[in-house]
């Protein structure tokens, strides 16, 4: 019997106060989360209807294995800089985005906290 590798499929979603012009970038530990690059990183969006609530379009995790945990961090980008938010690297559970084949998993993770 042939084994498919199910690609799990995430969409990031924060709460976070902007200024007029600044974003919002995720980046982690894995190719599709830029390598902790911020100009590689996932850009998050919003509109009037649901701000200040950023989220990103979902992001195919191809490359991560399913026993593996990415870390990841939100970034907001300001005029001529950045800043990363504060605390611990976040944690995702590969295995836990593949649970719902074909599904994508919602990660909800509250608000940007500064540096």
């Amino acid at each position: 019997m042939e084994q498919y590798r199910v690609t799990p499929e995430v969409s990031f979603e924060l709460s976070c106060e902007t200024a007029f012009g600044e974003t919002l970038v995720v980046v982690g530990g894995a190719p599709e989360l830029g390598e902790w690059d911020i100009a590689k990183g996932v850009p998050l969006q919003t509109s009037p209807e649901v701000y200040p609530v950023w989220c990103s379009e979902a992001v195919q995790l191809a490359s991560a294995a399913p026993e593996q945990v990415v870390e990841y961090k939100y970034i907001k980008v300001c005029h001529g800089g950045h800043q990363w938010e504060g605390g611990a690297n976040r944690t995702l559970a590969v295995h836990d985005c593949a649970a719902d084949f074909g599904k994508t998993m919602y990660l909800a993770d509250g608000d940007f906290v500064p540096c």
